[in-house]
């Protein structure tokens, strides 16, 4: 086997975590470093372009992340906009930096955080 079919083989199949945000625990779907990184450009375009979109890109982020009972994400049943009507912004951005920790943190290190 090729060192790119090993990869191809390995890659795609990522871990899920469980965090405290908007109120409750959540399982979220971590998610790829090409999808975080597009994340990442749509909130750099918001901030320069249209701040007011910021909380919306972080609502996005974090619908596409929490799953639901059969592992879909939230985003397929639930809106940015419903969302965006429930919780505050200072809610929205620490849900959002919550979720993206999880995603940078390895299991073993989420485990740890959790016990303490």
């Amino acid at each position: 086997m090729s060192i790119k079919n090993q990869l191809v083989k390995s890659g795609g199949n990522f871990s899920t975590a469980t965090v405290s945000i908007l109120g409750g625990k959540f399982k979220i779907q971590r998610k790829s470093a090409a999808f975080l990184s597009e994340t990442e450009k749509k909130i750099k375009t918001a901030l320069q372009e249209c701040p007011e979109s910021l909380t919306a890109v972080n609502a996005e982020l974090i619908l596409s992340s929490i799953l639901e009972e059969d592992n879909k994400p939230l985003l397929e049943t639930m809106t940015v906009d419903e969302l965006i009507e429930l919780f505050t912004p200072a809610d929205i951005a620490a849900a959002y930096k919550e979720i993206l920790k999880s995603n940078f943190m390895s299991n073993e290190a989420k485990e740890q955080a959790e016990k303490n």
